[in-house]
């Protein structure tokens, strides 16, 4: 595992290491519990409008992506990172002004961490393991 070479040589960062990731998993159980009410949407058993459907996914997708770029640069901010984040949700957001169908941008907000990722793997070579 590649962060356990990390926390080798730093071993006072496990600590918060350890602690820190729980924000990330809790923000992946709200990304799925989000997911739920957008299939009970599709399912047509909610009440809720779409818009406020796609915000039950949105923001712990937000909150996921913020918790995972700073675990991933050590407890700072890319802004890179957060900036494109951004503009993937404002577009999947923007698109139910279009009149697109909630699957679309379910999918378009679904990219906002995995485009940050990117981001952030290529921008700070994290794709290699530490020696």
């Amino acid at each position: 595992m590649s962060s356990g070479a990390a926390l080798k040589k730093y071993p006072r960062r496990c600590f918060t290491y350890g602690y820190g990731n729980i924000p990330i998993y809790m923000a992946c159980a709200a990304v799925g519990a989000g997911l739920h009410v957008v299939t009970l949407s599709l399912e047509r058993e909610s009440i809720l409008p779409e818009t406020a459907t796609l915000v039950t996914f949105t923001v712990p997708d937000g909150i996921h992506l913020r918790t995972h770029v700073y675990e991933r640069i050590g407890g700072g901010t890319d802004r890179r990172a957060i900036v494109l984040g951004a503009v993937t949700a404002v577009a999947g957001t923007l698109r139910s002004i279009a009149g697109a169908p909630l699957v679309a941008r379910v999918c378009v907000v679904g990219l906002m961490p995995v485009a940050a990722v990117v981001t952030l793997e290529v921008g700070y070579g994290l794709c290699t393991s530490v020696d």
